[in-house]
């Protein structure tokens, strides 16, 4: 969806020389006429359906968040011990981490309330003037940010951070805001304890510079 199809024009216009292997459920035909676009207009794009992407060898993997790890093993008989496993998010906190130009970074995840607090940080910061850029979970691929700004030093990037997003990343954003943690997201993932380590990569990877902002009574 919206974070594949930012993924695969952010690769097309930074890298040179690959091949990029493109598979979904659907068949091509009930797709989205972009991705249509992106293999008829790239000799090295390719469709494979997922019931072929065991005979393939991949360097990367970018999976989508709603993907559980287990299919990529199961299903798509995908070894992650030879595989890099990556993800739109995972790959724009390396961009922003090895910039020397360095922006900030605001994330905020929880069960819920995630969206309305993210735009209360967003337009806060917008209304005082600031460079501020609004992506994640609440509409625009992180990714795609670093496409509309050409200038990442001074930006701020205020991200709505899902539990799928984070669950495999291995950098934090500057500035954590966790919301209240309950019970969610039951059917993907196989109880509580589960659910809740895979948000704490929002401020695992933080450093002493960096913040984290919660209730203390939850």
């Amino acid at each position: 969806a919206r974070e594949g199809l930012s993924t695969a024009q952010f690769l097309l216009n930074h890298l040179e020389d690959f091949n990029l292997y493109l598979t979904d459920n659907k068949d091509l035909n009930s797709l989205d006429s972009s991705w249509n676009d992106i293999i008829e207009n790239n000799d090295h794009v390719k469709f494979v359906p997922t019931e072929e992407v065991r005979n393939y060898t991949f360097a990367y993997v970018f999976k989508s968040p709603g993907i559980p790890q287990h299919i990529l093993t199961k299903k798509y008989q995908l070894n992650l011990d030879e595989v890099t496993l990556t993800s739109n998010t995972q790959l724009f906190f390396d961009i922003i981490n090895s910039s020397s130009e360095k922006a900030l970074t605001i994330g905020i995840t929880g069960t819920k309330g995630k969206s309305t607090t993210t735009s209360h940080i967003y337009h806060t910061l917008k209304s005082a003037g600031k460079p501020v850029m609004l992506g994640g979970n609440i509409g625009v691929p992180p990714l795609r940010l670093l496409e509309e700004n050409n200038q990442i030093r001074e930006s701020i990037y205020v991200l709505e951070l899902s539990c799928h997003q984070l669950a495999e990343l291995t950098h934090s954003p500057n500035i954590a805001v966790i919301q209240e943690i309950s019970e969610d997201h039951l059917d993907y993932y196989p109880d509580f304890e589960t659910y809740y380590q895979a948000k704490t990569a929002i401020c695992k990877f933080q450093f002493e510079t960096d913040f984290v902002i919660y209730n203390q009574d939850s």
